[in-house]
């Protein structure tokens, strides 16, 4: 049979993926570069089904035998290297993609799927490229994957990476997707940070809006993650059983805020001393003996350091940019908001 109807199965693409790794690196990248311009020609099996045949265009015209055997692929080209070459990885390329149309995924129209959800925005008739997409996001969406390994989603785009790399996070816990279209706003954006080209036109399938506010809640959680790190030495009483034994609150006024302080025998913020506070200003990252304070008291404190991380004045004229900072991170969550502020 011609190019145009050959095919293989999903088994058969995974003993061609174990024979690319095979190839050194640089081999690959010579084979994706002849797999690209369409240098493959001619693919067809024998009639046992047991040896692929191919021919590809280089300084000459090269012949190319692929055998399965049991254990492994046996790989022939006529080329003068006499061993794995770019003409034989850009024919196992080649095959790789041709998965026949019973090997395909069915495009389930689910309220909870991944096509469900895109359906209404994609075309009636999807390419290859798009269904085998989907075979693997609809898995990842299952699952609820918050991170996944990179290699897996550049074979799902059709951009095949033959050895294993790091994890990539698709989204924060502290934000997940709530129905299959966020959770395919997160694929695509992961897909973009890395510089990978979702397959047809899956990029214009994502819904902006939703998009837009998923990226902010984003933002927040990494800045929230940031500020927690820095102040990983407190204790977050915010989320713990047990009450600070001190709070501290910005009381905002039209052209300054001042420090507020509360003890826990008492049910009120009032005025404090610079002396008081002075003693939970940590000197240094090493010192096991400042005392505890919640992250939202080292929020408040924080709006009161100068450039030398000192608070000189309880005081704080006008927005500087530590205050307009704290407040930003106190505006994260509104009962955080109302209890520090």
């Amino acid at each position: 049979m011609g190019s145009s109807d050959f095919v293989i199965t999903n088994e058969q693409r995974k003993r061609i993926d174990a024979g690319l790794r095979s190839f050194s690196s640089k081999d690959i990248k010579k084979g994706q570069d002849l797999f690209r311009r369409g240098a493959v020609s001619n693919l067809s099996w024998d009639d046992v089904g047991e040896k692929i045949s191919a021919q590809v265009i280089g300084g000459s015209i090269y012949s190319i035998e692929v055998f399965f055997q049991k254990e492994q692929l046996l790989l022939k080209c006529n080329c003068p290297v006499q061993g794995p070459c770019k003409h034989l990885a850009a024919t196992l390329l080649k095959a790789r993609e041709m998965l026949g149309t019973d090997e395909a995924p069915v495009m389930e129209i689910g309220s909870d799927t991944l096509y469900g959800a895109l359906a209404h925005k994609l075309p009636a008739k999807l390419p290859r490229s798009v269904q085998r997409f989907f075979r693997d996001a609809e898995v990842w969406w299952t699952k609820k994957l918050s991170r996944i390994n990179l290699s897996d989603l550049k074979n799902a785009v059709g951009d095949p990476a033959f050895w294993r790399m790091g994890d990539i996070e698709i989204f924060p816990v502290e934000n997940p997707p709530t129905n299959a279209a966020e959770y395919f706003a997160y694929l695509a954006a992961a897909c973009k940070s890395q510089q990978i080209k979702l397959p047809g036109s899956l990029s214009e399938a994502v819904d902006a809006a939703v998009w837009a506010r998923l990226e902010a809640g984003w933002k927040r959680a990494k800045e929230v993650r940031k500020w927690k790190t820095t102040f990983d030495k407190w204790d977050d009483s915010e989320g713990s059983a047990l009450p600070p034994d001190v709070e501290f609150r910005l009381m905002l006024l039209p052209d300054s805020a001042v420090i507020q302080a509360r003890e826990s025998s008492s049910s009120e913020f009032g005025k404090t001393s610079m002396k008081f506070v002075n003693q939970f200003i940590e000197k240094s990252y090493q010192s096991r003996n400042t005392p505890l304070l919640s992250l939202g008291s080292n929020l408040v404190l924080q709006a009161g350091k100068d450039d030398y991380g000192t608070i000189s004045n309880l005081e704080i004229r006008g927005m500087r940019p530590s205050l307009s900072k704290s407040l930003t991170q106190l505006g994260t969550s509104k009962d955080f908001f109302n209890r520090h502020v």
